[in-house]
């Protein structure tokens, strides 16, 4: 039997490429190959598969692998860190956190960088010479190169997504933005709100901003900015589920996506698929996915400004090409192979 160890795994992108690999294991009729032990965080419906809850820290994994490591053939830690003991069976780790190797210009404290730095420590003490690990791009394998797996033959690029949206056939709201984000320092978000209200200032027709955060985050965003143009519409979606985001695609027309630091964007792919215009920062991890509509330098604020208006005022938008191929299949052979 395979492990899953996605004990770290508990919101946003990491949540819904969990949610995805559980389907697809259960489509591909492998559900009695793995056993998964999740976050008790976690809010899934799971009938199929053999998993259970495990507050999430490093002494109740500990604790797991000491009592069940002898009961698995593969291990397939889900969400960056190696295993708390080691082992001397086939071992996968999925690296998708580049804030662990690279938070320069995210705008965290001293304190979280910090952090960010000890556990970075506590990986490279953690990995072993005959793990390997999983990347979503090129660009991540590099910096995991650079800074924690020393031997590049150890680790592979195998992105996954999902890509099966349904066509809901709604509507388009005229002039609307989507940002789908948490509300971290590094999403931008300040800088954003700055943007569209110098844009809704220089244009006469209404501009519709919709955003994905908890409400106790949207408020503290929104409370130094007073006055708002009356053009200007902002709504926050709060924290949505694959459905509601699918549905919040299909009312939008552009995704606006200013983070300055991504290990992969699953949002930049997802609008790709649905066929929004995505303008996005022009920094390196967004060319590892799609070809984005536009571009715009995620530090200055103008720029982002002059990017919303030419998304207003040109005729002719070109449509996002994906860069990145979905290899789910290719990793669950992986795992699934004798």
């Amino acid at each position: 039997m395979i492990l899953v160890d996605a004990v770290y795994i508990n919101e946003l992108g990491g949540k819904t490429l969990l949610n995805y690999f559980i389907d697809k294991v259960i489509h591909m009729g492998l559900e009695k190959k793995f056993y998964f032990i999740l976050d008790d965080r976690l809010k899934l419906k799971l009938f199929k598969i053999n998993f259970e809850y495990i507050k999430a820290s490093e002494k109740n994994r500990l604790r797991f692998y000491e009592k069940s490591k002898n009961k698995f053939s593969k291990v397939f830690c889900f969400a960056n860190v190696p295993p708390p003991l080691k082992l001397n069976i086939e071992t996968y780790i999925y690296f998708h956190n580049d804030l662990l190797i690279d938070h320069k210009q995210t705008g965290f404290s001293l304190f979280k960088k910090s952090a960010f730095i000890i556990k970075r420590f506590y990986i490279r003490i953690k990995d072993r010479f005959n793990y390997k690990w999983i990347v979503q791009t090129e660009l991540i394998k590099e910096k995991l190169n650079n800074r924690i797996v020393n031997d590049k033959s150890r680790i592979r690029v195998l992105p996954f997504y999902f890509d099966d949206f349904k066509e809901l056939q709604n509507d388009k709201r005229t002039n609307s933005f989507l940002y789908v984000s948490g509300f971290h320092p590094h999403k931008n978000h300040d800088r954003l709100i700055k943007a569209f209200v110098i844009a809704a200032e220089n244009h006469k027709e209404n501009i519709f901003l919709n955003l994905t955060l908890k409400s106790d985050d949207f408020i503290h965003l929104m409370k130094p900015f007073l006055k708002i143009p009356s053009n200007l519409i902002i709504e926050n979606l709060g924290v949505l589920d694959l459905e509601q985001i699918n549905l919040a695609y299909e009312k939008n027309q552009n995704l606006i996506f200013p983070s300055l630091k991504e290990s992969f964007g699953l949002p930049l792919i997802e609008a790709t698929l649905k066929k929004l215009n995505v303008i996005t920062s022009n920094l390196d991890y967004v060319g590892h996915v799609i070809k984005p509509t536009l571009i715009f330098n995620p530090i200055d604020i103008e720029d982002i400004s002059n990017s919303i208006l030419k998304t207003l005022t040109l005729k002719r938008l070109k449509k996002p090409k994906l860069v990145s191929k979905n290899k789910v299949d290719e990793l669950i052979n992986i795992l699934t192979s004798v």
